[in-house]
């Protein structure tokens, strides 16, 4: 369900962005002030982001709020990544998820800050309008800094400080077995492989070209059982590589990564 840290000013440990990157591994993004700018920084590379994670807590010595997604919604690349801008001023991180909205090209986050862009008071400094923020996303937790390096945690104690930090959950700890798919633990390892029916096909509504014979073929490429989490999670992984909802396209791709086949477009890639 992703995990949110508000890093004020000493270095993250690694194994603390390795576990994070792992238990949340469908991109990762930054939110920091630099210059009197306000940045963000995107990537669906792990070793690109920890990186840049580095290079920046060398260079500035305010706060950095990082954030690393699973998706329940949302699945268009890369627009929908945290951090997201409300204005040039502030930006925020969001962990959890916001019911009633979201849907297959666009996160509920994506769309919770389309509704606070239409906020045009300080809505940060307005107890009232932070207590309706904090009642319309239940127990998701939100994360705000500004350009002033202020920053403003809705629903901190559904969250705790660690070592100077915030951290929206405990998924930095270690490496677990499991993610929390909206609020359902699906596991990763074949200890719980069988998969729901509904399930499989509810995660499977995101992509195109869902024919039995595709997923057949697939699986037999990835060599996992047909329906099991492992051939759901390969899919979402690849899905996010290649920024393609078709499995057409991910077998293509897994054809080239195993086979060298030179078939699949580098515009499916990056």
């Amino acid at each position: 369900m992703c995990i949110a840290i508000l890093n004020t000013k000493n270095k993250l440990k690694l194994d603390y962005l390795e576990n994070s990157w792992e238990n949340n591994n469908q991109g990762g993004g930054l939110l920091y002030n630099h210059n009197g700018k306000l940045i963000t920084f995107k990537t669906y590379s792990k070793e690109i982001f920890i990186e840049e994670y580095y290079k920046v807590r060398k260079k500035i010595t305010g706060k950095i709020v990082l954030h690393f997604r699973i998706a329940t919604s949302g699945h268009t690349p890369y627009v929908n990544l945290h951090p997201f801008k409300v204005n040039d001023n502030l930006g925020f991180v969001h962990n959890g998820i916001i019911n009633g909205i979201g849907n297959k090209e666009y996160s509920d986050t994506y769309f919770f800050n389309e509704m606070l862009r239409e906020l045009k008071h300080d809505f940060l400094n307005c107890k009232q309008t932070k207590k309706l923020i904090a009642n319309y996303i239940g127990s998701s937790k939100l994360v705000f800094l500004d350009s002033k390096d202020n920053h403003t945690i809705i629903n901190e104690k559904l969250g705790h400080w660690h070592e100077g930090d915030w951290f929206s959950n405990d998924s930095y700890k270690s490496y677990s077995d499991f993610v929390y798919y909206g609020n359902e633990k699906v596991y990763k390892t074949s200890k719980k492989n069988e998969i729901s029916e509904k399930e499989f096909n509810d995660r499977l509504s995101w992509f195109s070209n869902t024919m039995t014979y595709n997923l057949s073929y697939l699986a037999d490429l990835l060599e996992v059982e047909e329906k099991s989490y492992d051939l759901i999670e390969n899919i979402e992984d690849i899905s996010f590589t290649i920024n393609s909802l078709d499995i057409e396209r991910i077998i293509d791709y897994v054809l080239t990564e195993l086979y060298n086949d030179e078939q699949i477009n580098d515009k499916f890639l990056y």
